[in-house]
């Protein structure tokens, strides 16, 4: 399967996709001028690689901000990661005084339906 990564910018996080190494992150602030520009790749990846997957999958997301359109392609990701016929989980990664993300990683976890752990980080 191709590696898929995309570096970060000031707008955009950081994304590794790379199932030889079975790495999968999305780390950063993710506040794209086109989010369908940004996360259809990512969608696009998840998708062919459903099919493919033989081995438990565990994606880290560490995002320190981000928008509505966003979330849109977090709650996208997640449901596909669900459908995989594998044992998945989620590393939510924040802040320790970040109770909305720490909120949104729980709403998300009840919408989703996969197992999160949930990782306090220190400020960058």
């Amino acid at each position: 399967m191709v590696r898929l990564e995309l570096e970060q910018t000031r707008f955009s996080p950081y994304v590794l996709m790379d199932s030889d190494e079975q790495k999968y992150i999305i780390r950063g602030r993710s506040i794209p001028n086109n989010a369908k520009m940004f996360f259809e790749p990512i969608v696009d990846w998840l998708v062919e690689f459903k099919g493919k997957v033989s081995h438990d999958f565990t994606i880290e997301l560490h995002l320190e901000y981000f928008n509505t359109s966003t979330h849109k392609y977090l709650d996208d990701i997640l449901r596909i990661i669900g459908s995989f016929h594998v044992s998945t989980k989620v590393i939510w990664k924040y802040v320790e005084d970040d109770d909305d993300l720490l909120e949104i990683g729980e709403r998300l976890q009840d919408y989703c339906k996969i197992p999160f752990d949930y990782v306090i980080v220190e400020e960058d």
